[in-house]
């Protein structure tokens, strides 16, 4: 529902790019899928999926949503498969079989990254760690629910760790970011700085460690 098929030759019926790969052209991806936009096409702001996804969220932490977790990501699968028009997601629901796949580039191993997330997508109340799996199905499902829009999850990874978002594959930060870790916030602008400075100095002194660069973490975002 998302993107095109690819026409690249072997088993990939859709591919993407990885990101923040240094020199490359639109030429050299060509044959890759492509997101499935119109003129026409809806801007997505916020959709009943994304609701459900959070009640779920605070049903797993205890809070009184009006159901549980379980229910509520259910819930919030179904209706973003209803709302893209798709068939099948109670057999999607279920599944207990297959994870995340790796990203595999034809056109360079070197691209190639292993996906850490190694969970289905069924709900599963068993083992040690249950509530921590539960919560990074909740917040992988409520990415591809909320996509294309990226600050959602950007938010989320930045302050649970999830979804398992691949780094950049180069990375030039200067700020000290990490691929571990990745970008935790946007700096102010040389706007701000020419035209509000004294609130941006100001502003600073609430950041984690005083300092506006890239790296810095923002009060609410400290998820190693």
């Amino acid at each position: 529902a998302y993107f095109t098929k690819s026409s690249v030759s072997g088993d990939y019926d859709y591919i993407g790019v990885r990101s923040g790969i240094q020199g490359i052209t639109t030429s050299m991806f060509s044959t890759y899928s492509t997101v499935k936009v119109e003129t026409k096409t809806p801007m997505l702001i916020f959709n009943a999926a994304e609701v459900a996804f959070l009640r779920a969220e605070g049903a797993l932490k205890k809070w009184n949503m009006g159901g549980t977790a379980e229910e509520f990501y259910k819930e919030g699968i179904r209706l973003s498969f209803n709302e893209h028009g798709i068939s099948g997601a109670d057999a999607y629901i279920a599944n207990n079989t297959n994870v995340p796949a790796d990203y595999i580039c034809p056109l360079n191993a070197a691209y190639n990254y292993t996906n850490p997330c190694k969970l289905t997508v069924a709900w599963d109340k068993t083992g040690a760690n249950a509530d921590e799996d539960n919560l990074q199905r909740i917040l992988t499902q409520k990415m591809i629910a909320n996509f294309p829009i990226g600050n959602e999850t950007w938010a989320d990874f930045r302050r649970t760790g999830y979804p398992a978002v691949f780094p950049a594959h180069d990375n030039l930060s200067t700020q000290g970011v990490t691929k571990e870790r990745q970008q935790r916030r946007l700096r102010f602008s040389e706007d701000e700085y020419n035209s509000n400075g004294a609130n941006v100095t100001e502003a600073c002194t609430f950041l984690s460690n005083g300092q506006d660069t890239d790296a810095t973490d923002l009060w609410w975002a400290k998820k190693d």
